[in-house]
């Protein structure tokens, strides 16, 4: 881990001790470096589709949305002033995010008669239902 990381590691604590003490301004850039961080993320996932990259033109305002939506879910399901409150959780509700942008994007597209998006939907809806049929301990036939 290099210098940089252990500052803005620090900075981050400081912020959020700060956050959880009632300071708002602490409180709002926190999430704004938690946007940053998850900026990254996002766009990995994004990145990960091809064929939403061809439809949509600007990535990095997309991503940008993403992510402050993963924002604003985060400070309804669990608030930085709140105990349960943790960057795992937080990572688990922008994943989700994320998953709903493809997904839906993905639809729109299918549904607009983009094969290789009704192609690449199918394939993500049959891991994930492969994933809850093994979470499960069903036999998949």
């Amino acid at each position: 881990m290099n210098g940089q990381s252990v500052k803005e590691k620090m900075r981050m604590e400081d912020l959020l001790h700060s956050a959880r003490s009632g300071n708002e301004t602490a409180e709002n850039l926190f999430y704004s470096n938690l946007i940053e961080r998850f900026l990254p993320i996002a766009k990995c996932e994004i990145e990960r589709v091809p064929v939403l990259l061809k439809e949509n033109k600007y990535l990095e305002a997309i991503t940008i949305e993403v992510c402050e939506k993963a924002i604003e879910e985060i400070k309804t399901i669990c608030p930085v002033g709140k105990v349960q409150w943790s960057l795992i959780r937080a990572v688990h509700i922008l994943r989700n995010i994320i998953d709903d942008f493809i997904l839906n994007t993905l639809l729109d597209l299918a549904r607009s008669g983009d094969e290789e998006a009704e192609n690449i939907l199918f394939s993500i809806l049959r891991k994930k239902l492969m994933q809850w049929i093994e979470s499960k301990n069903w036999e998949a036939t």
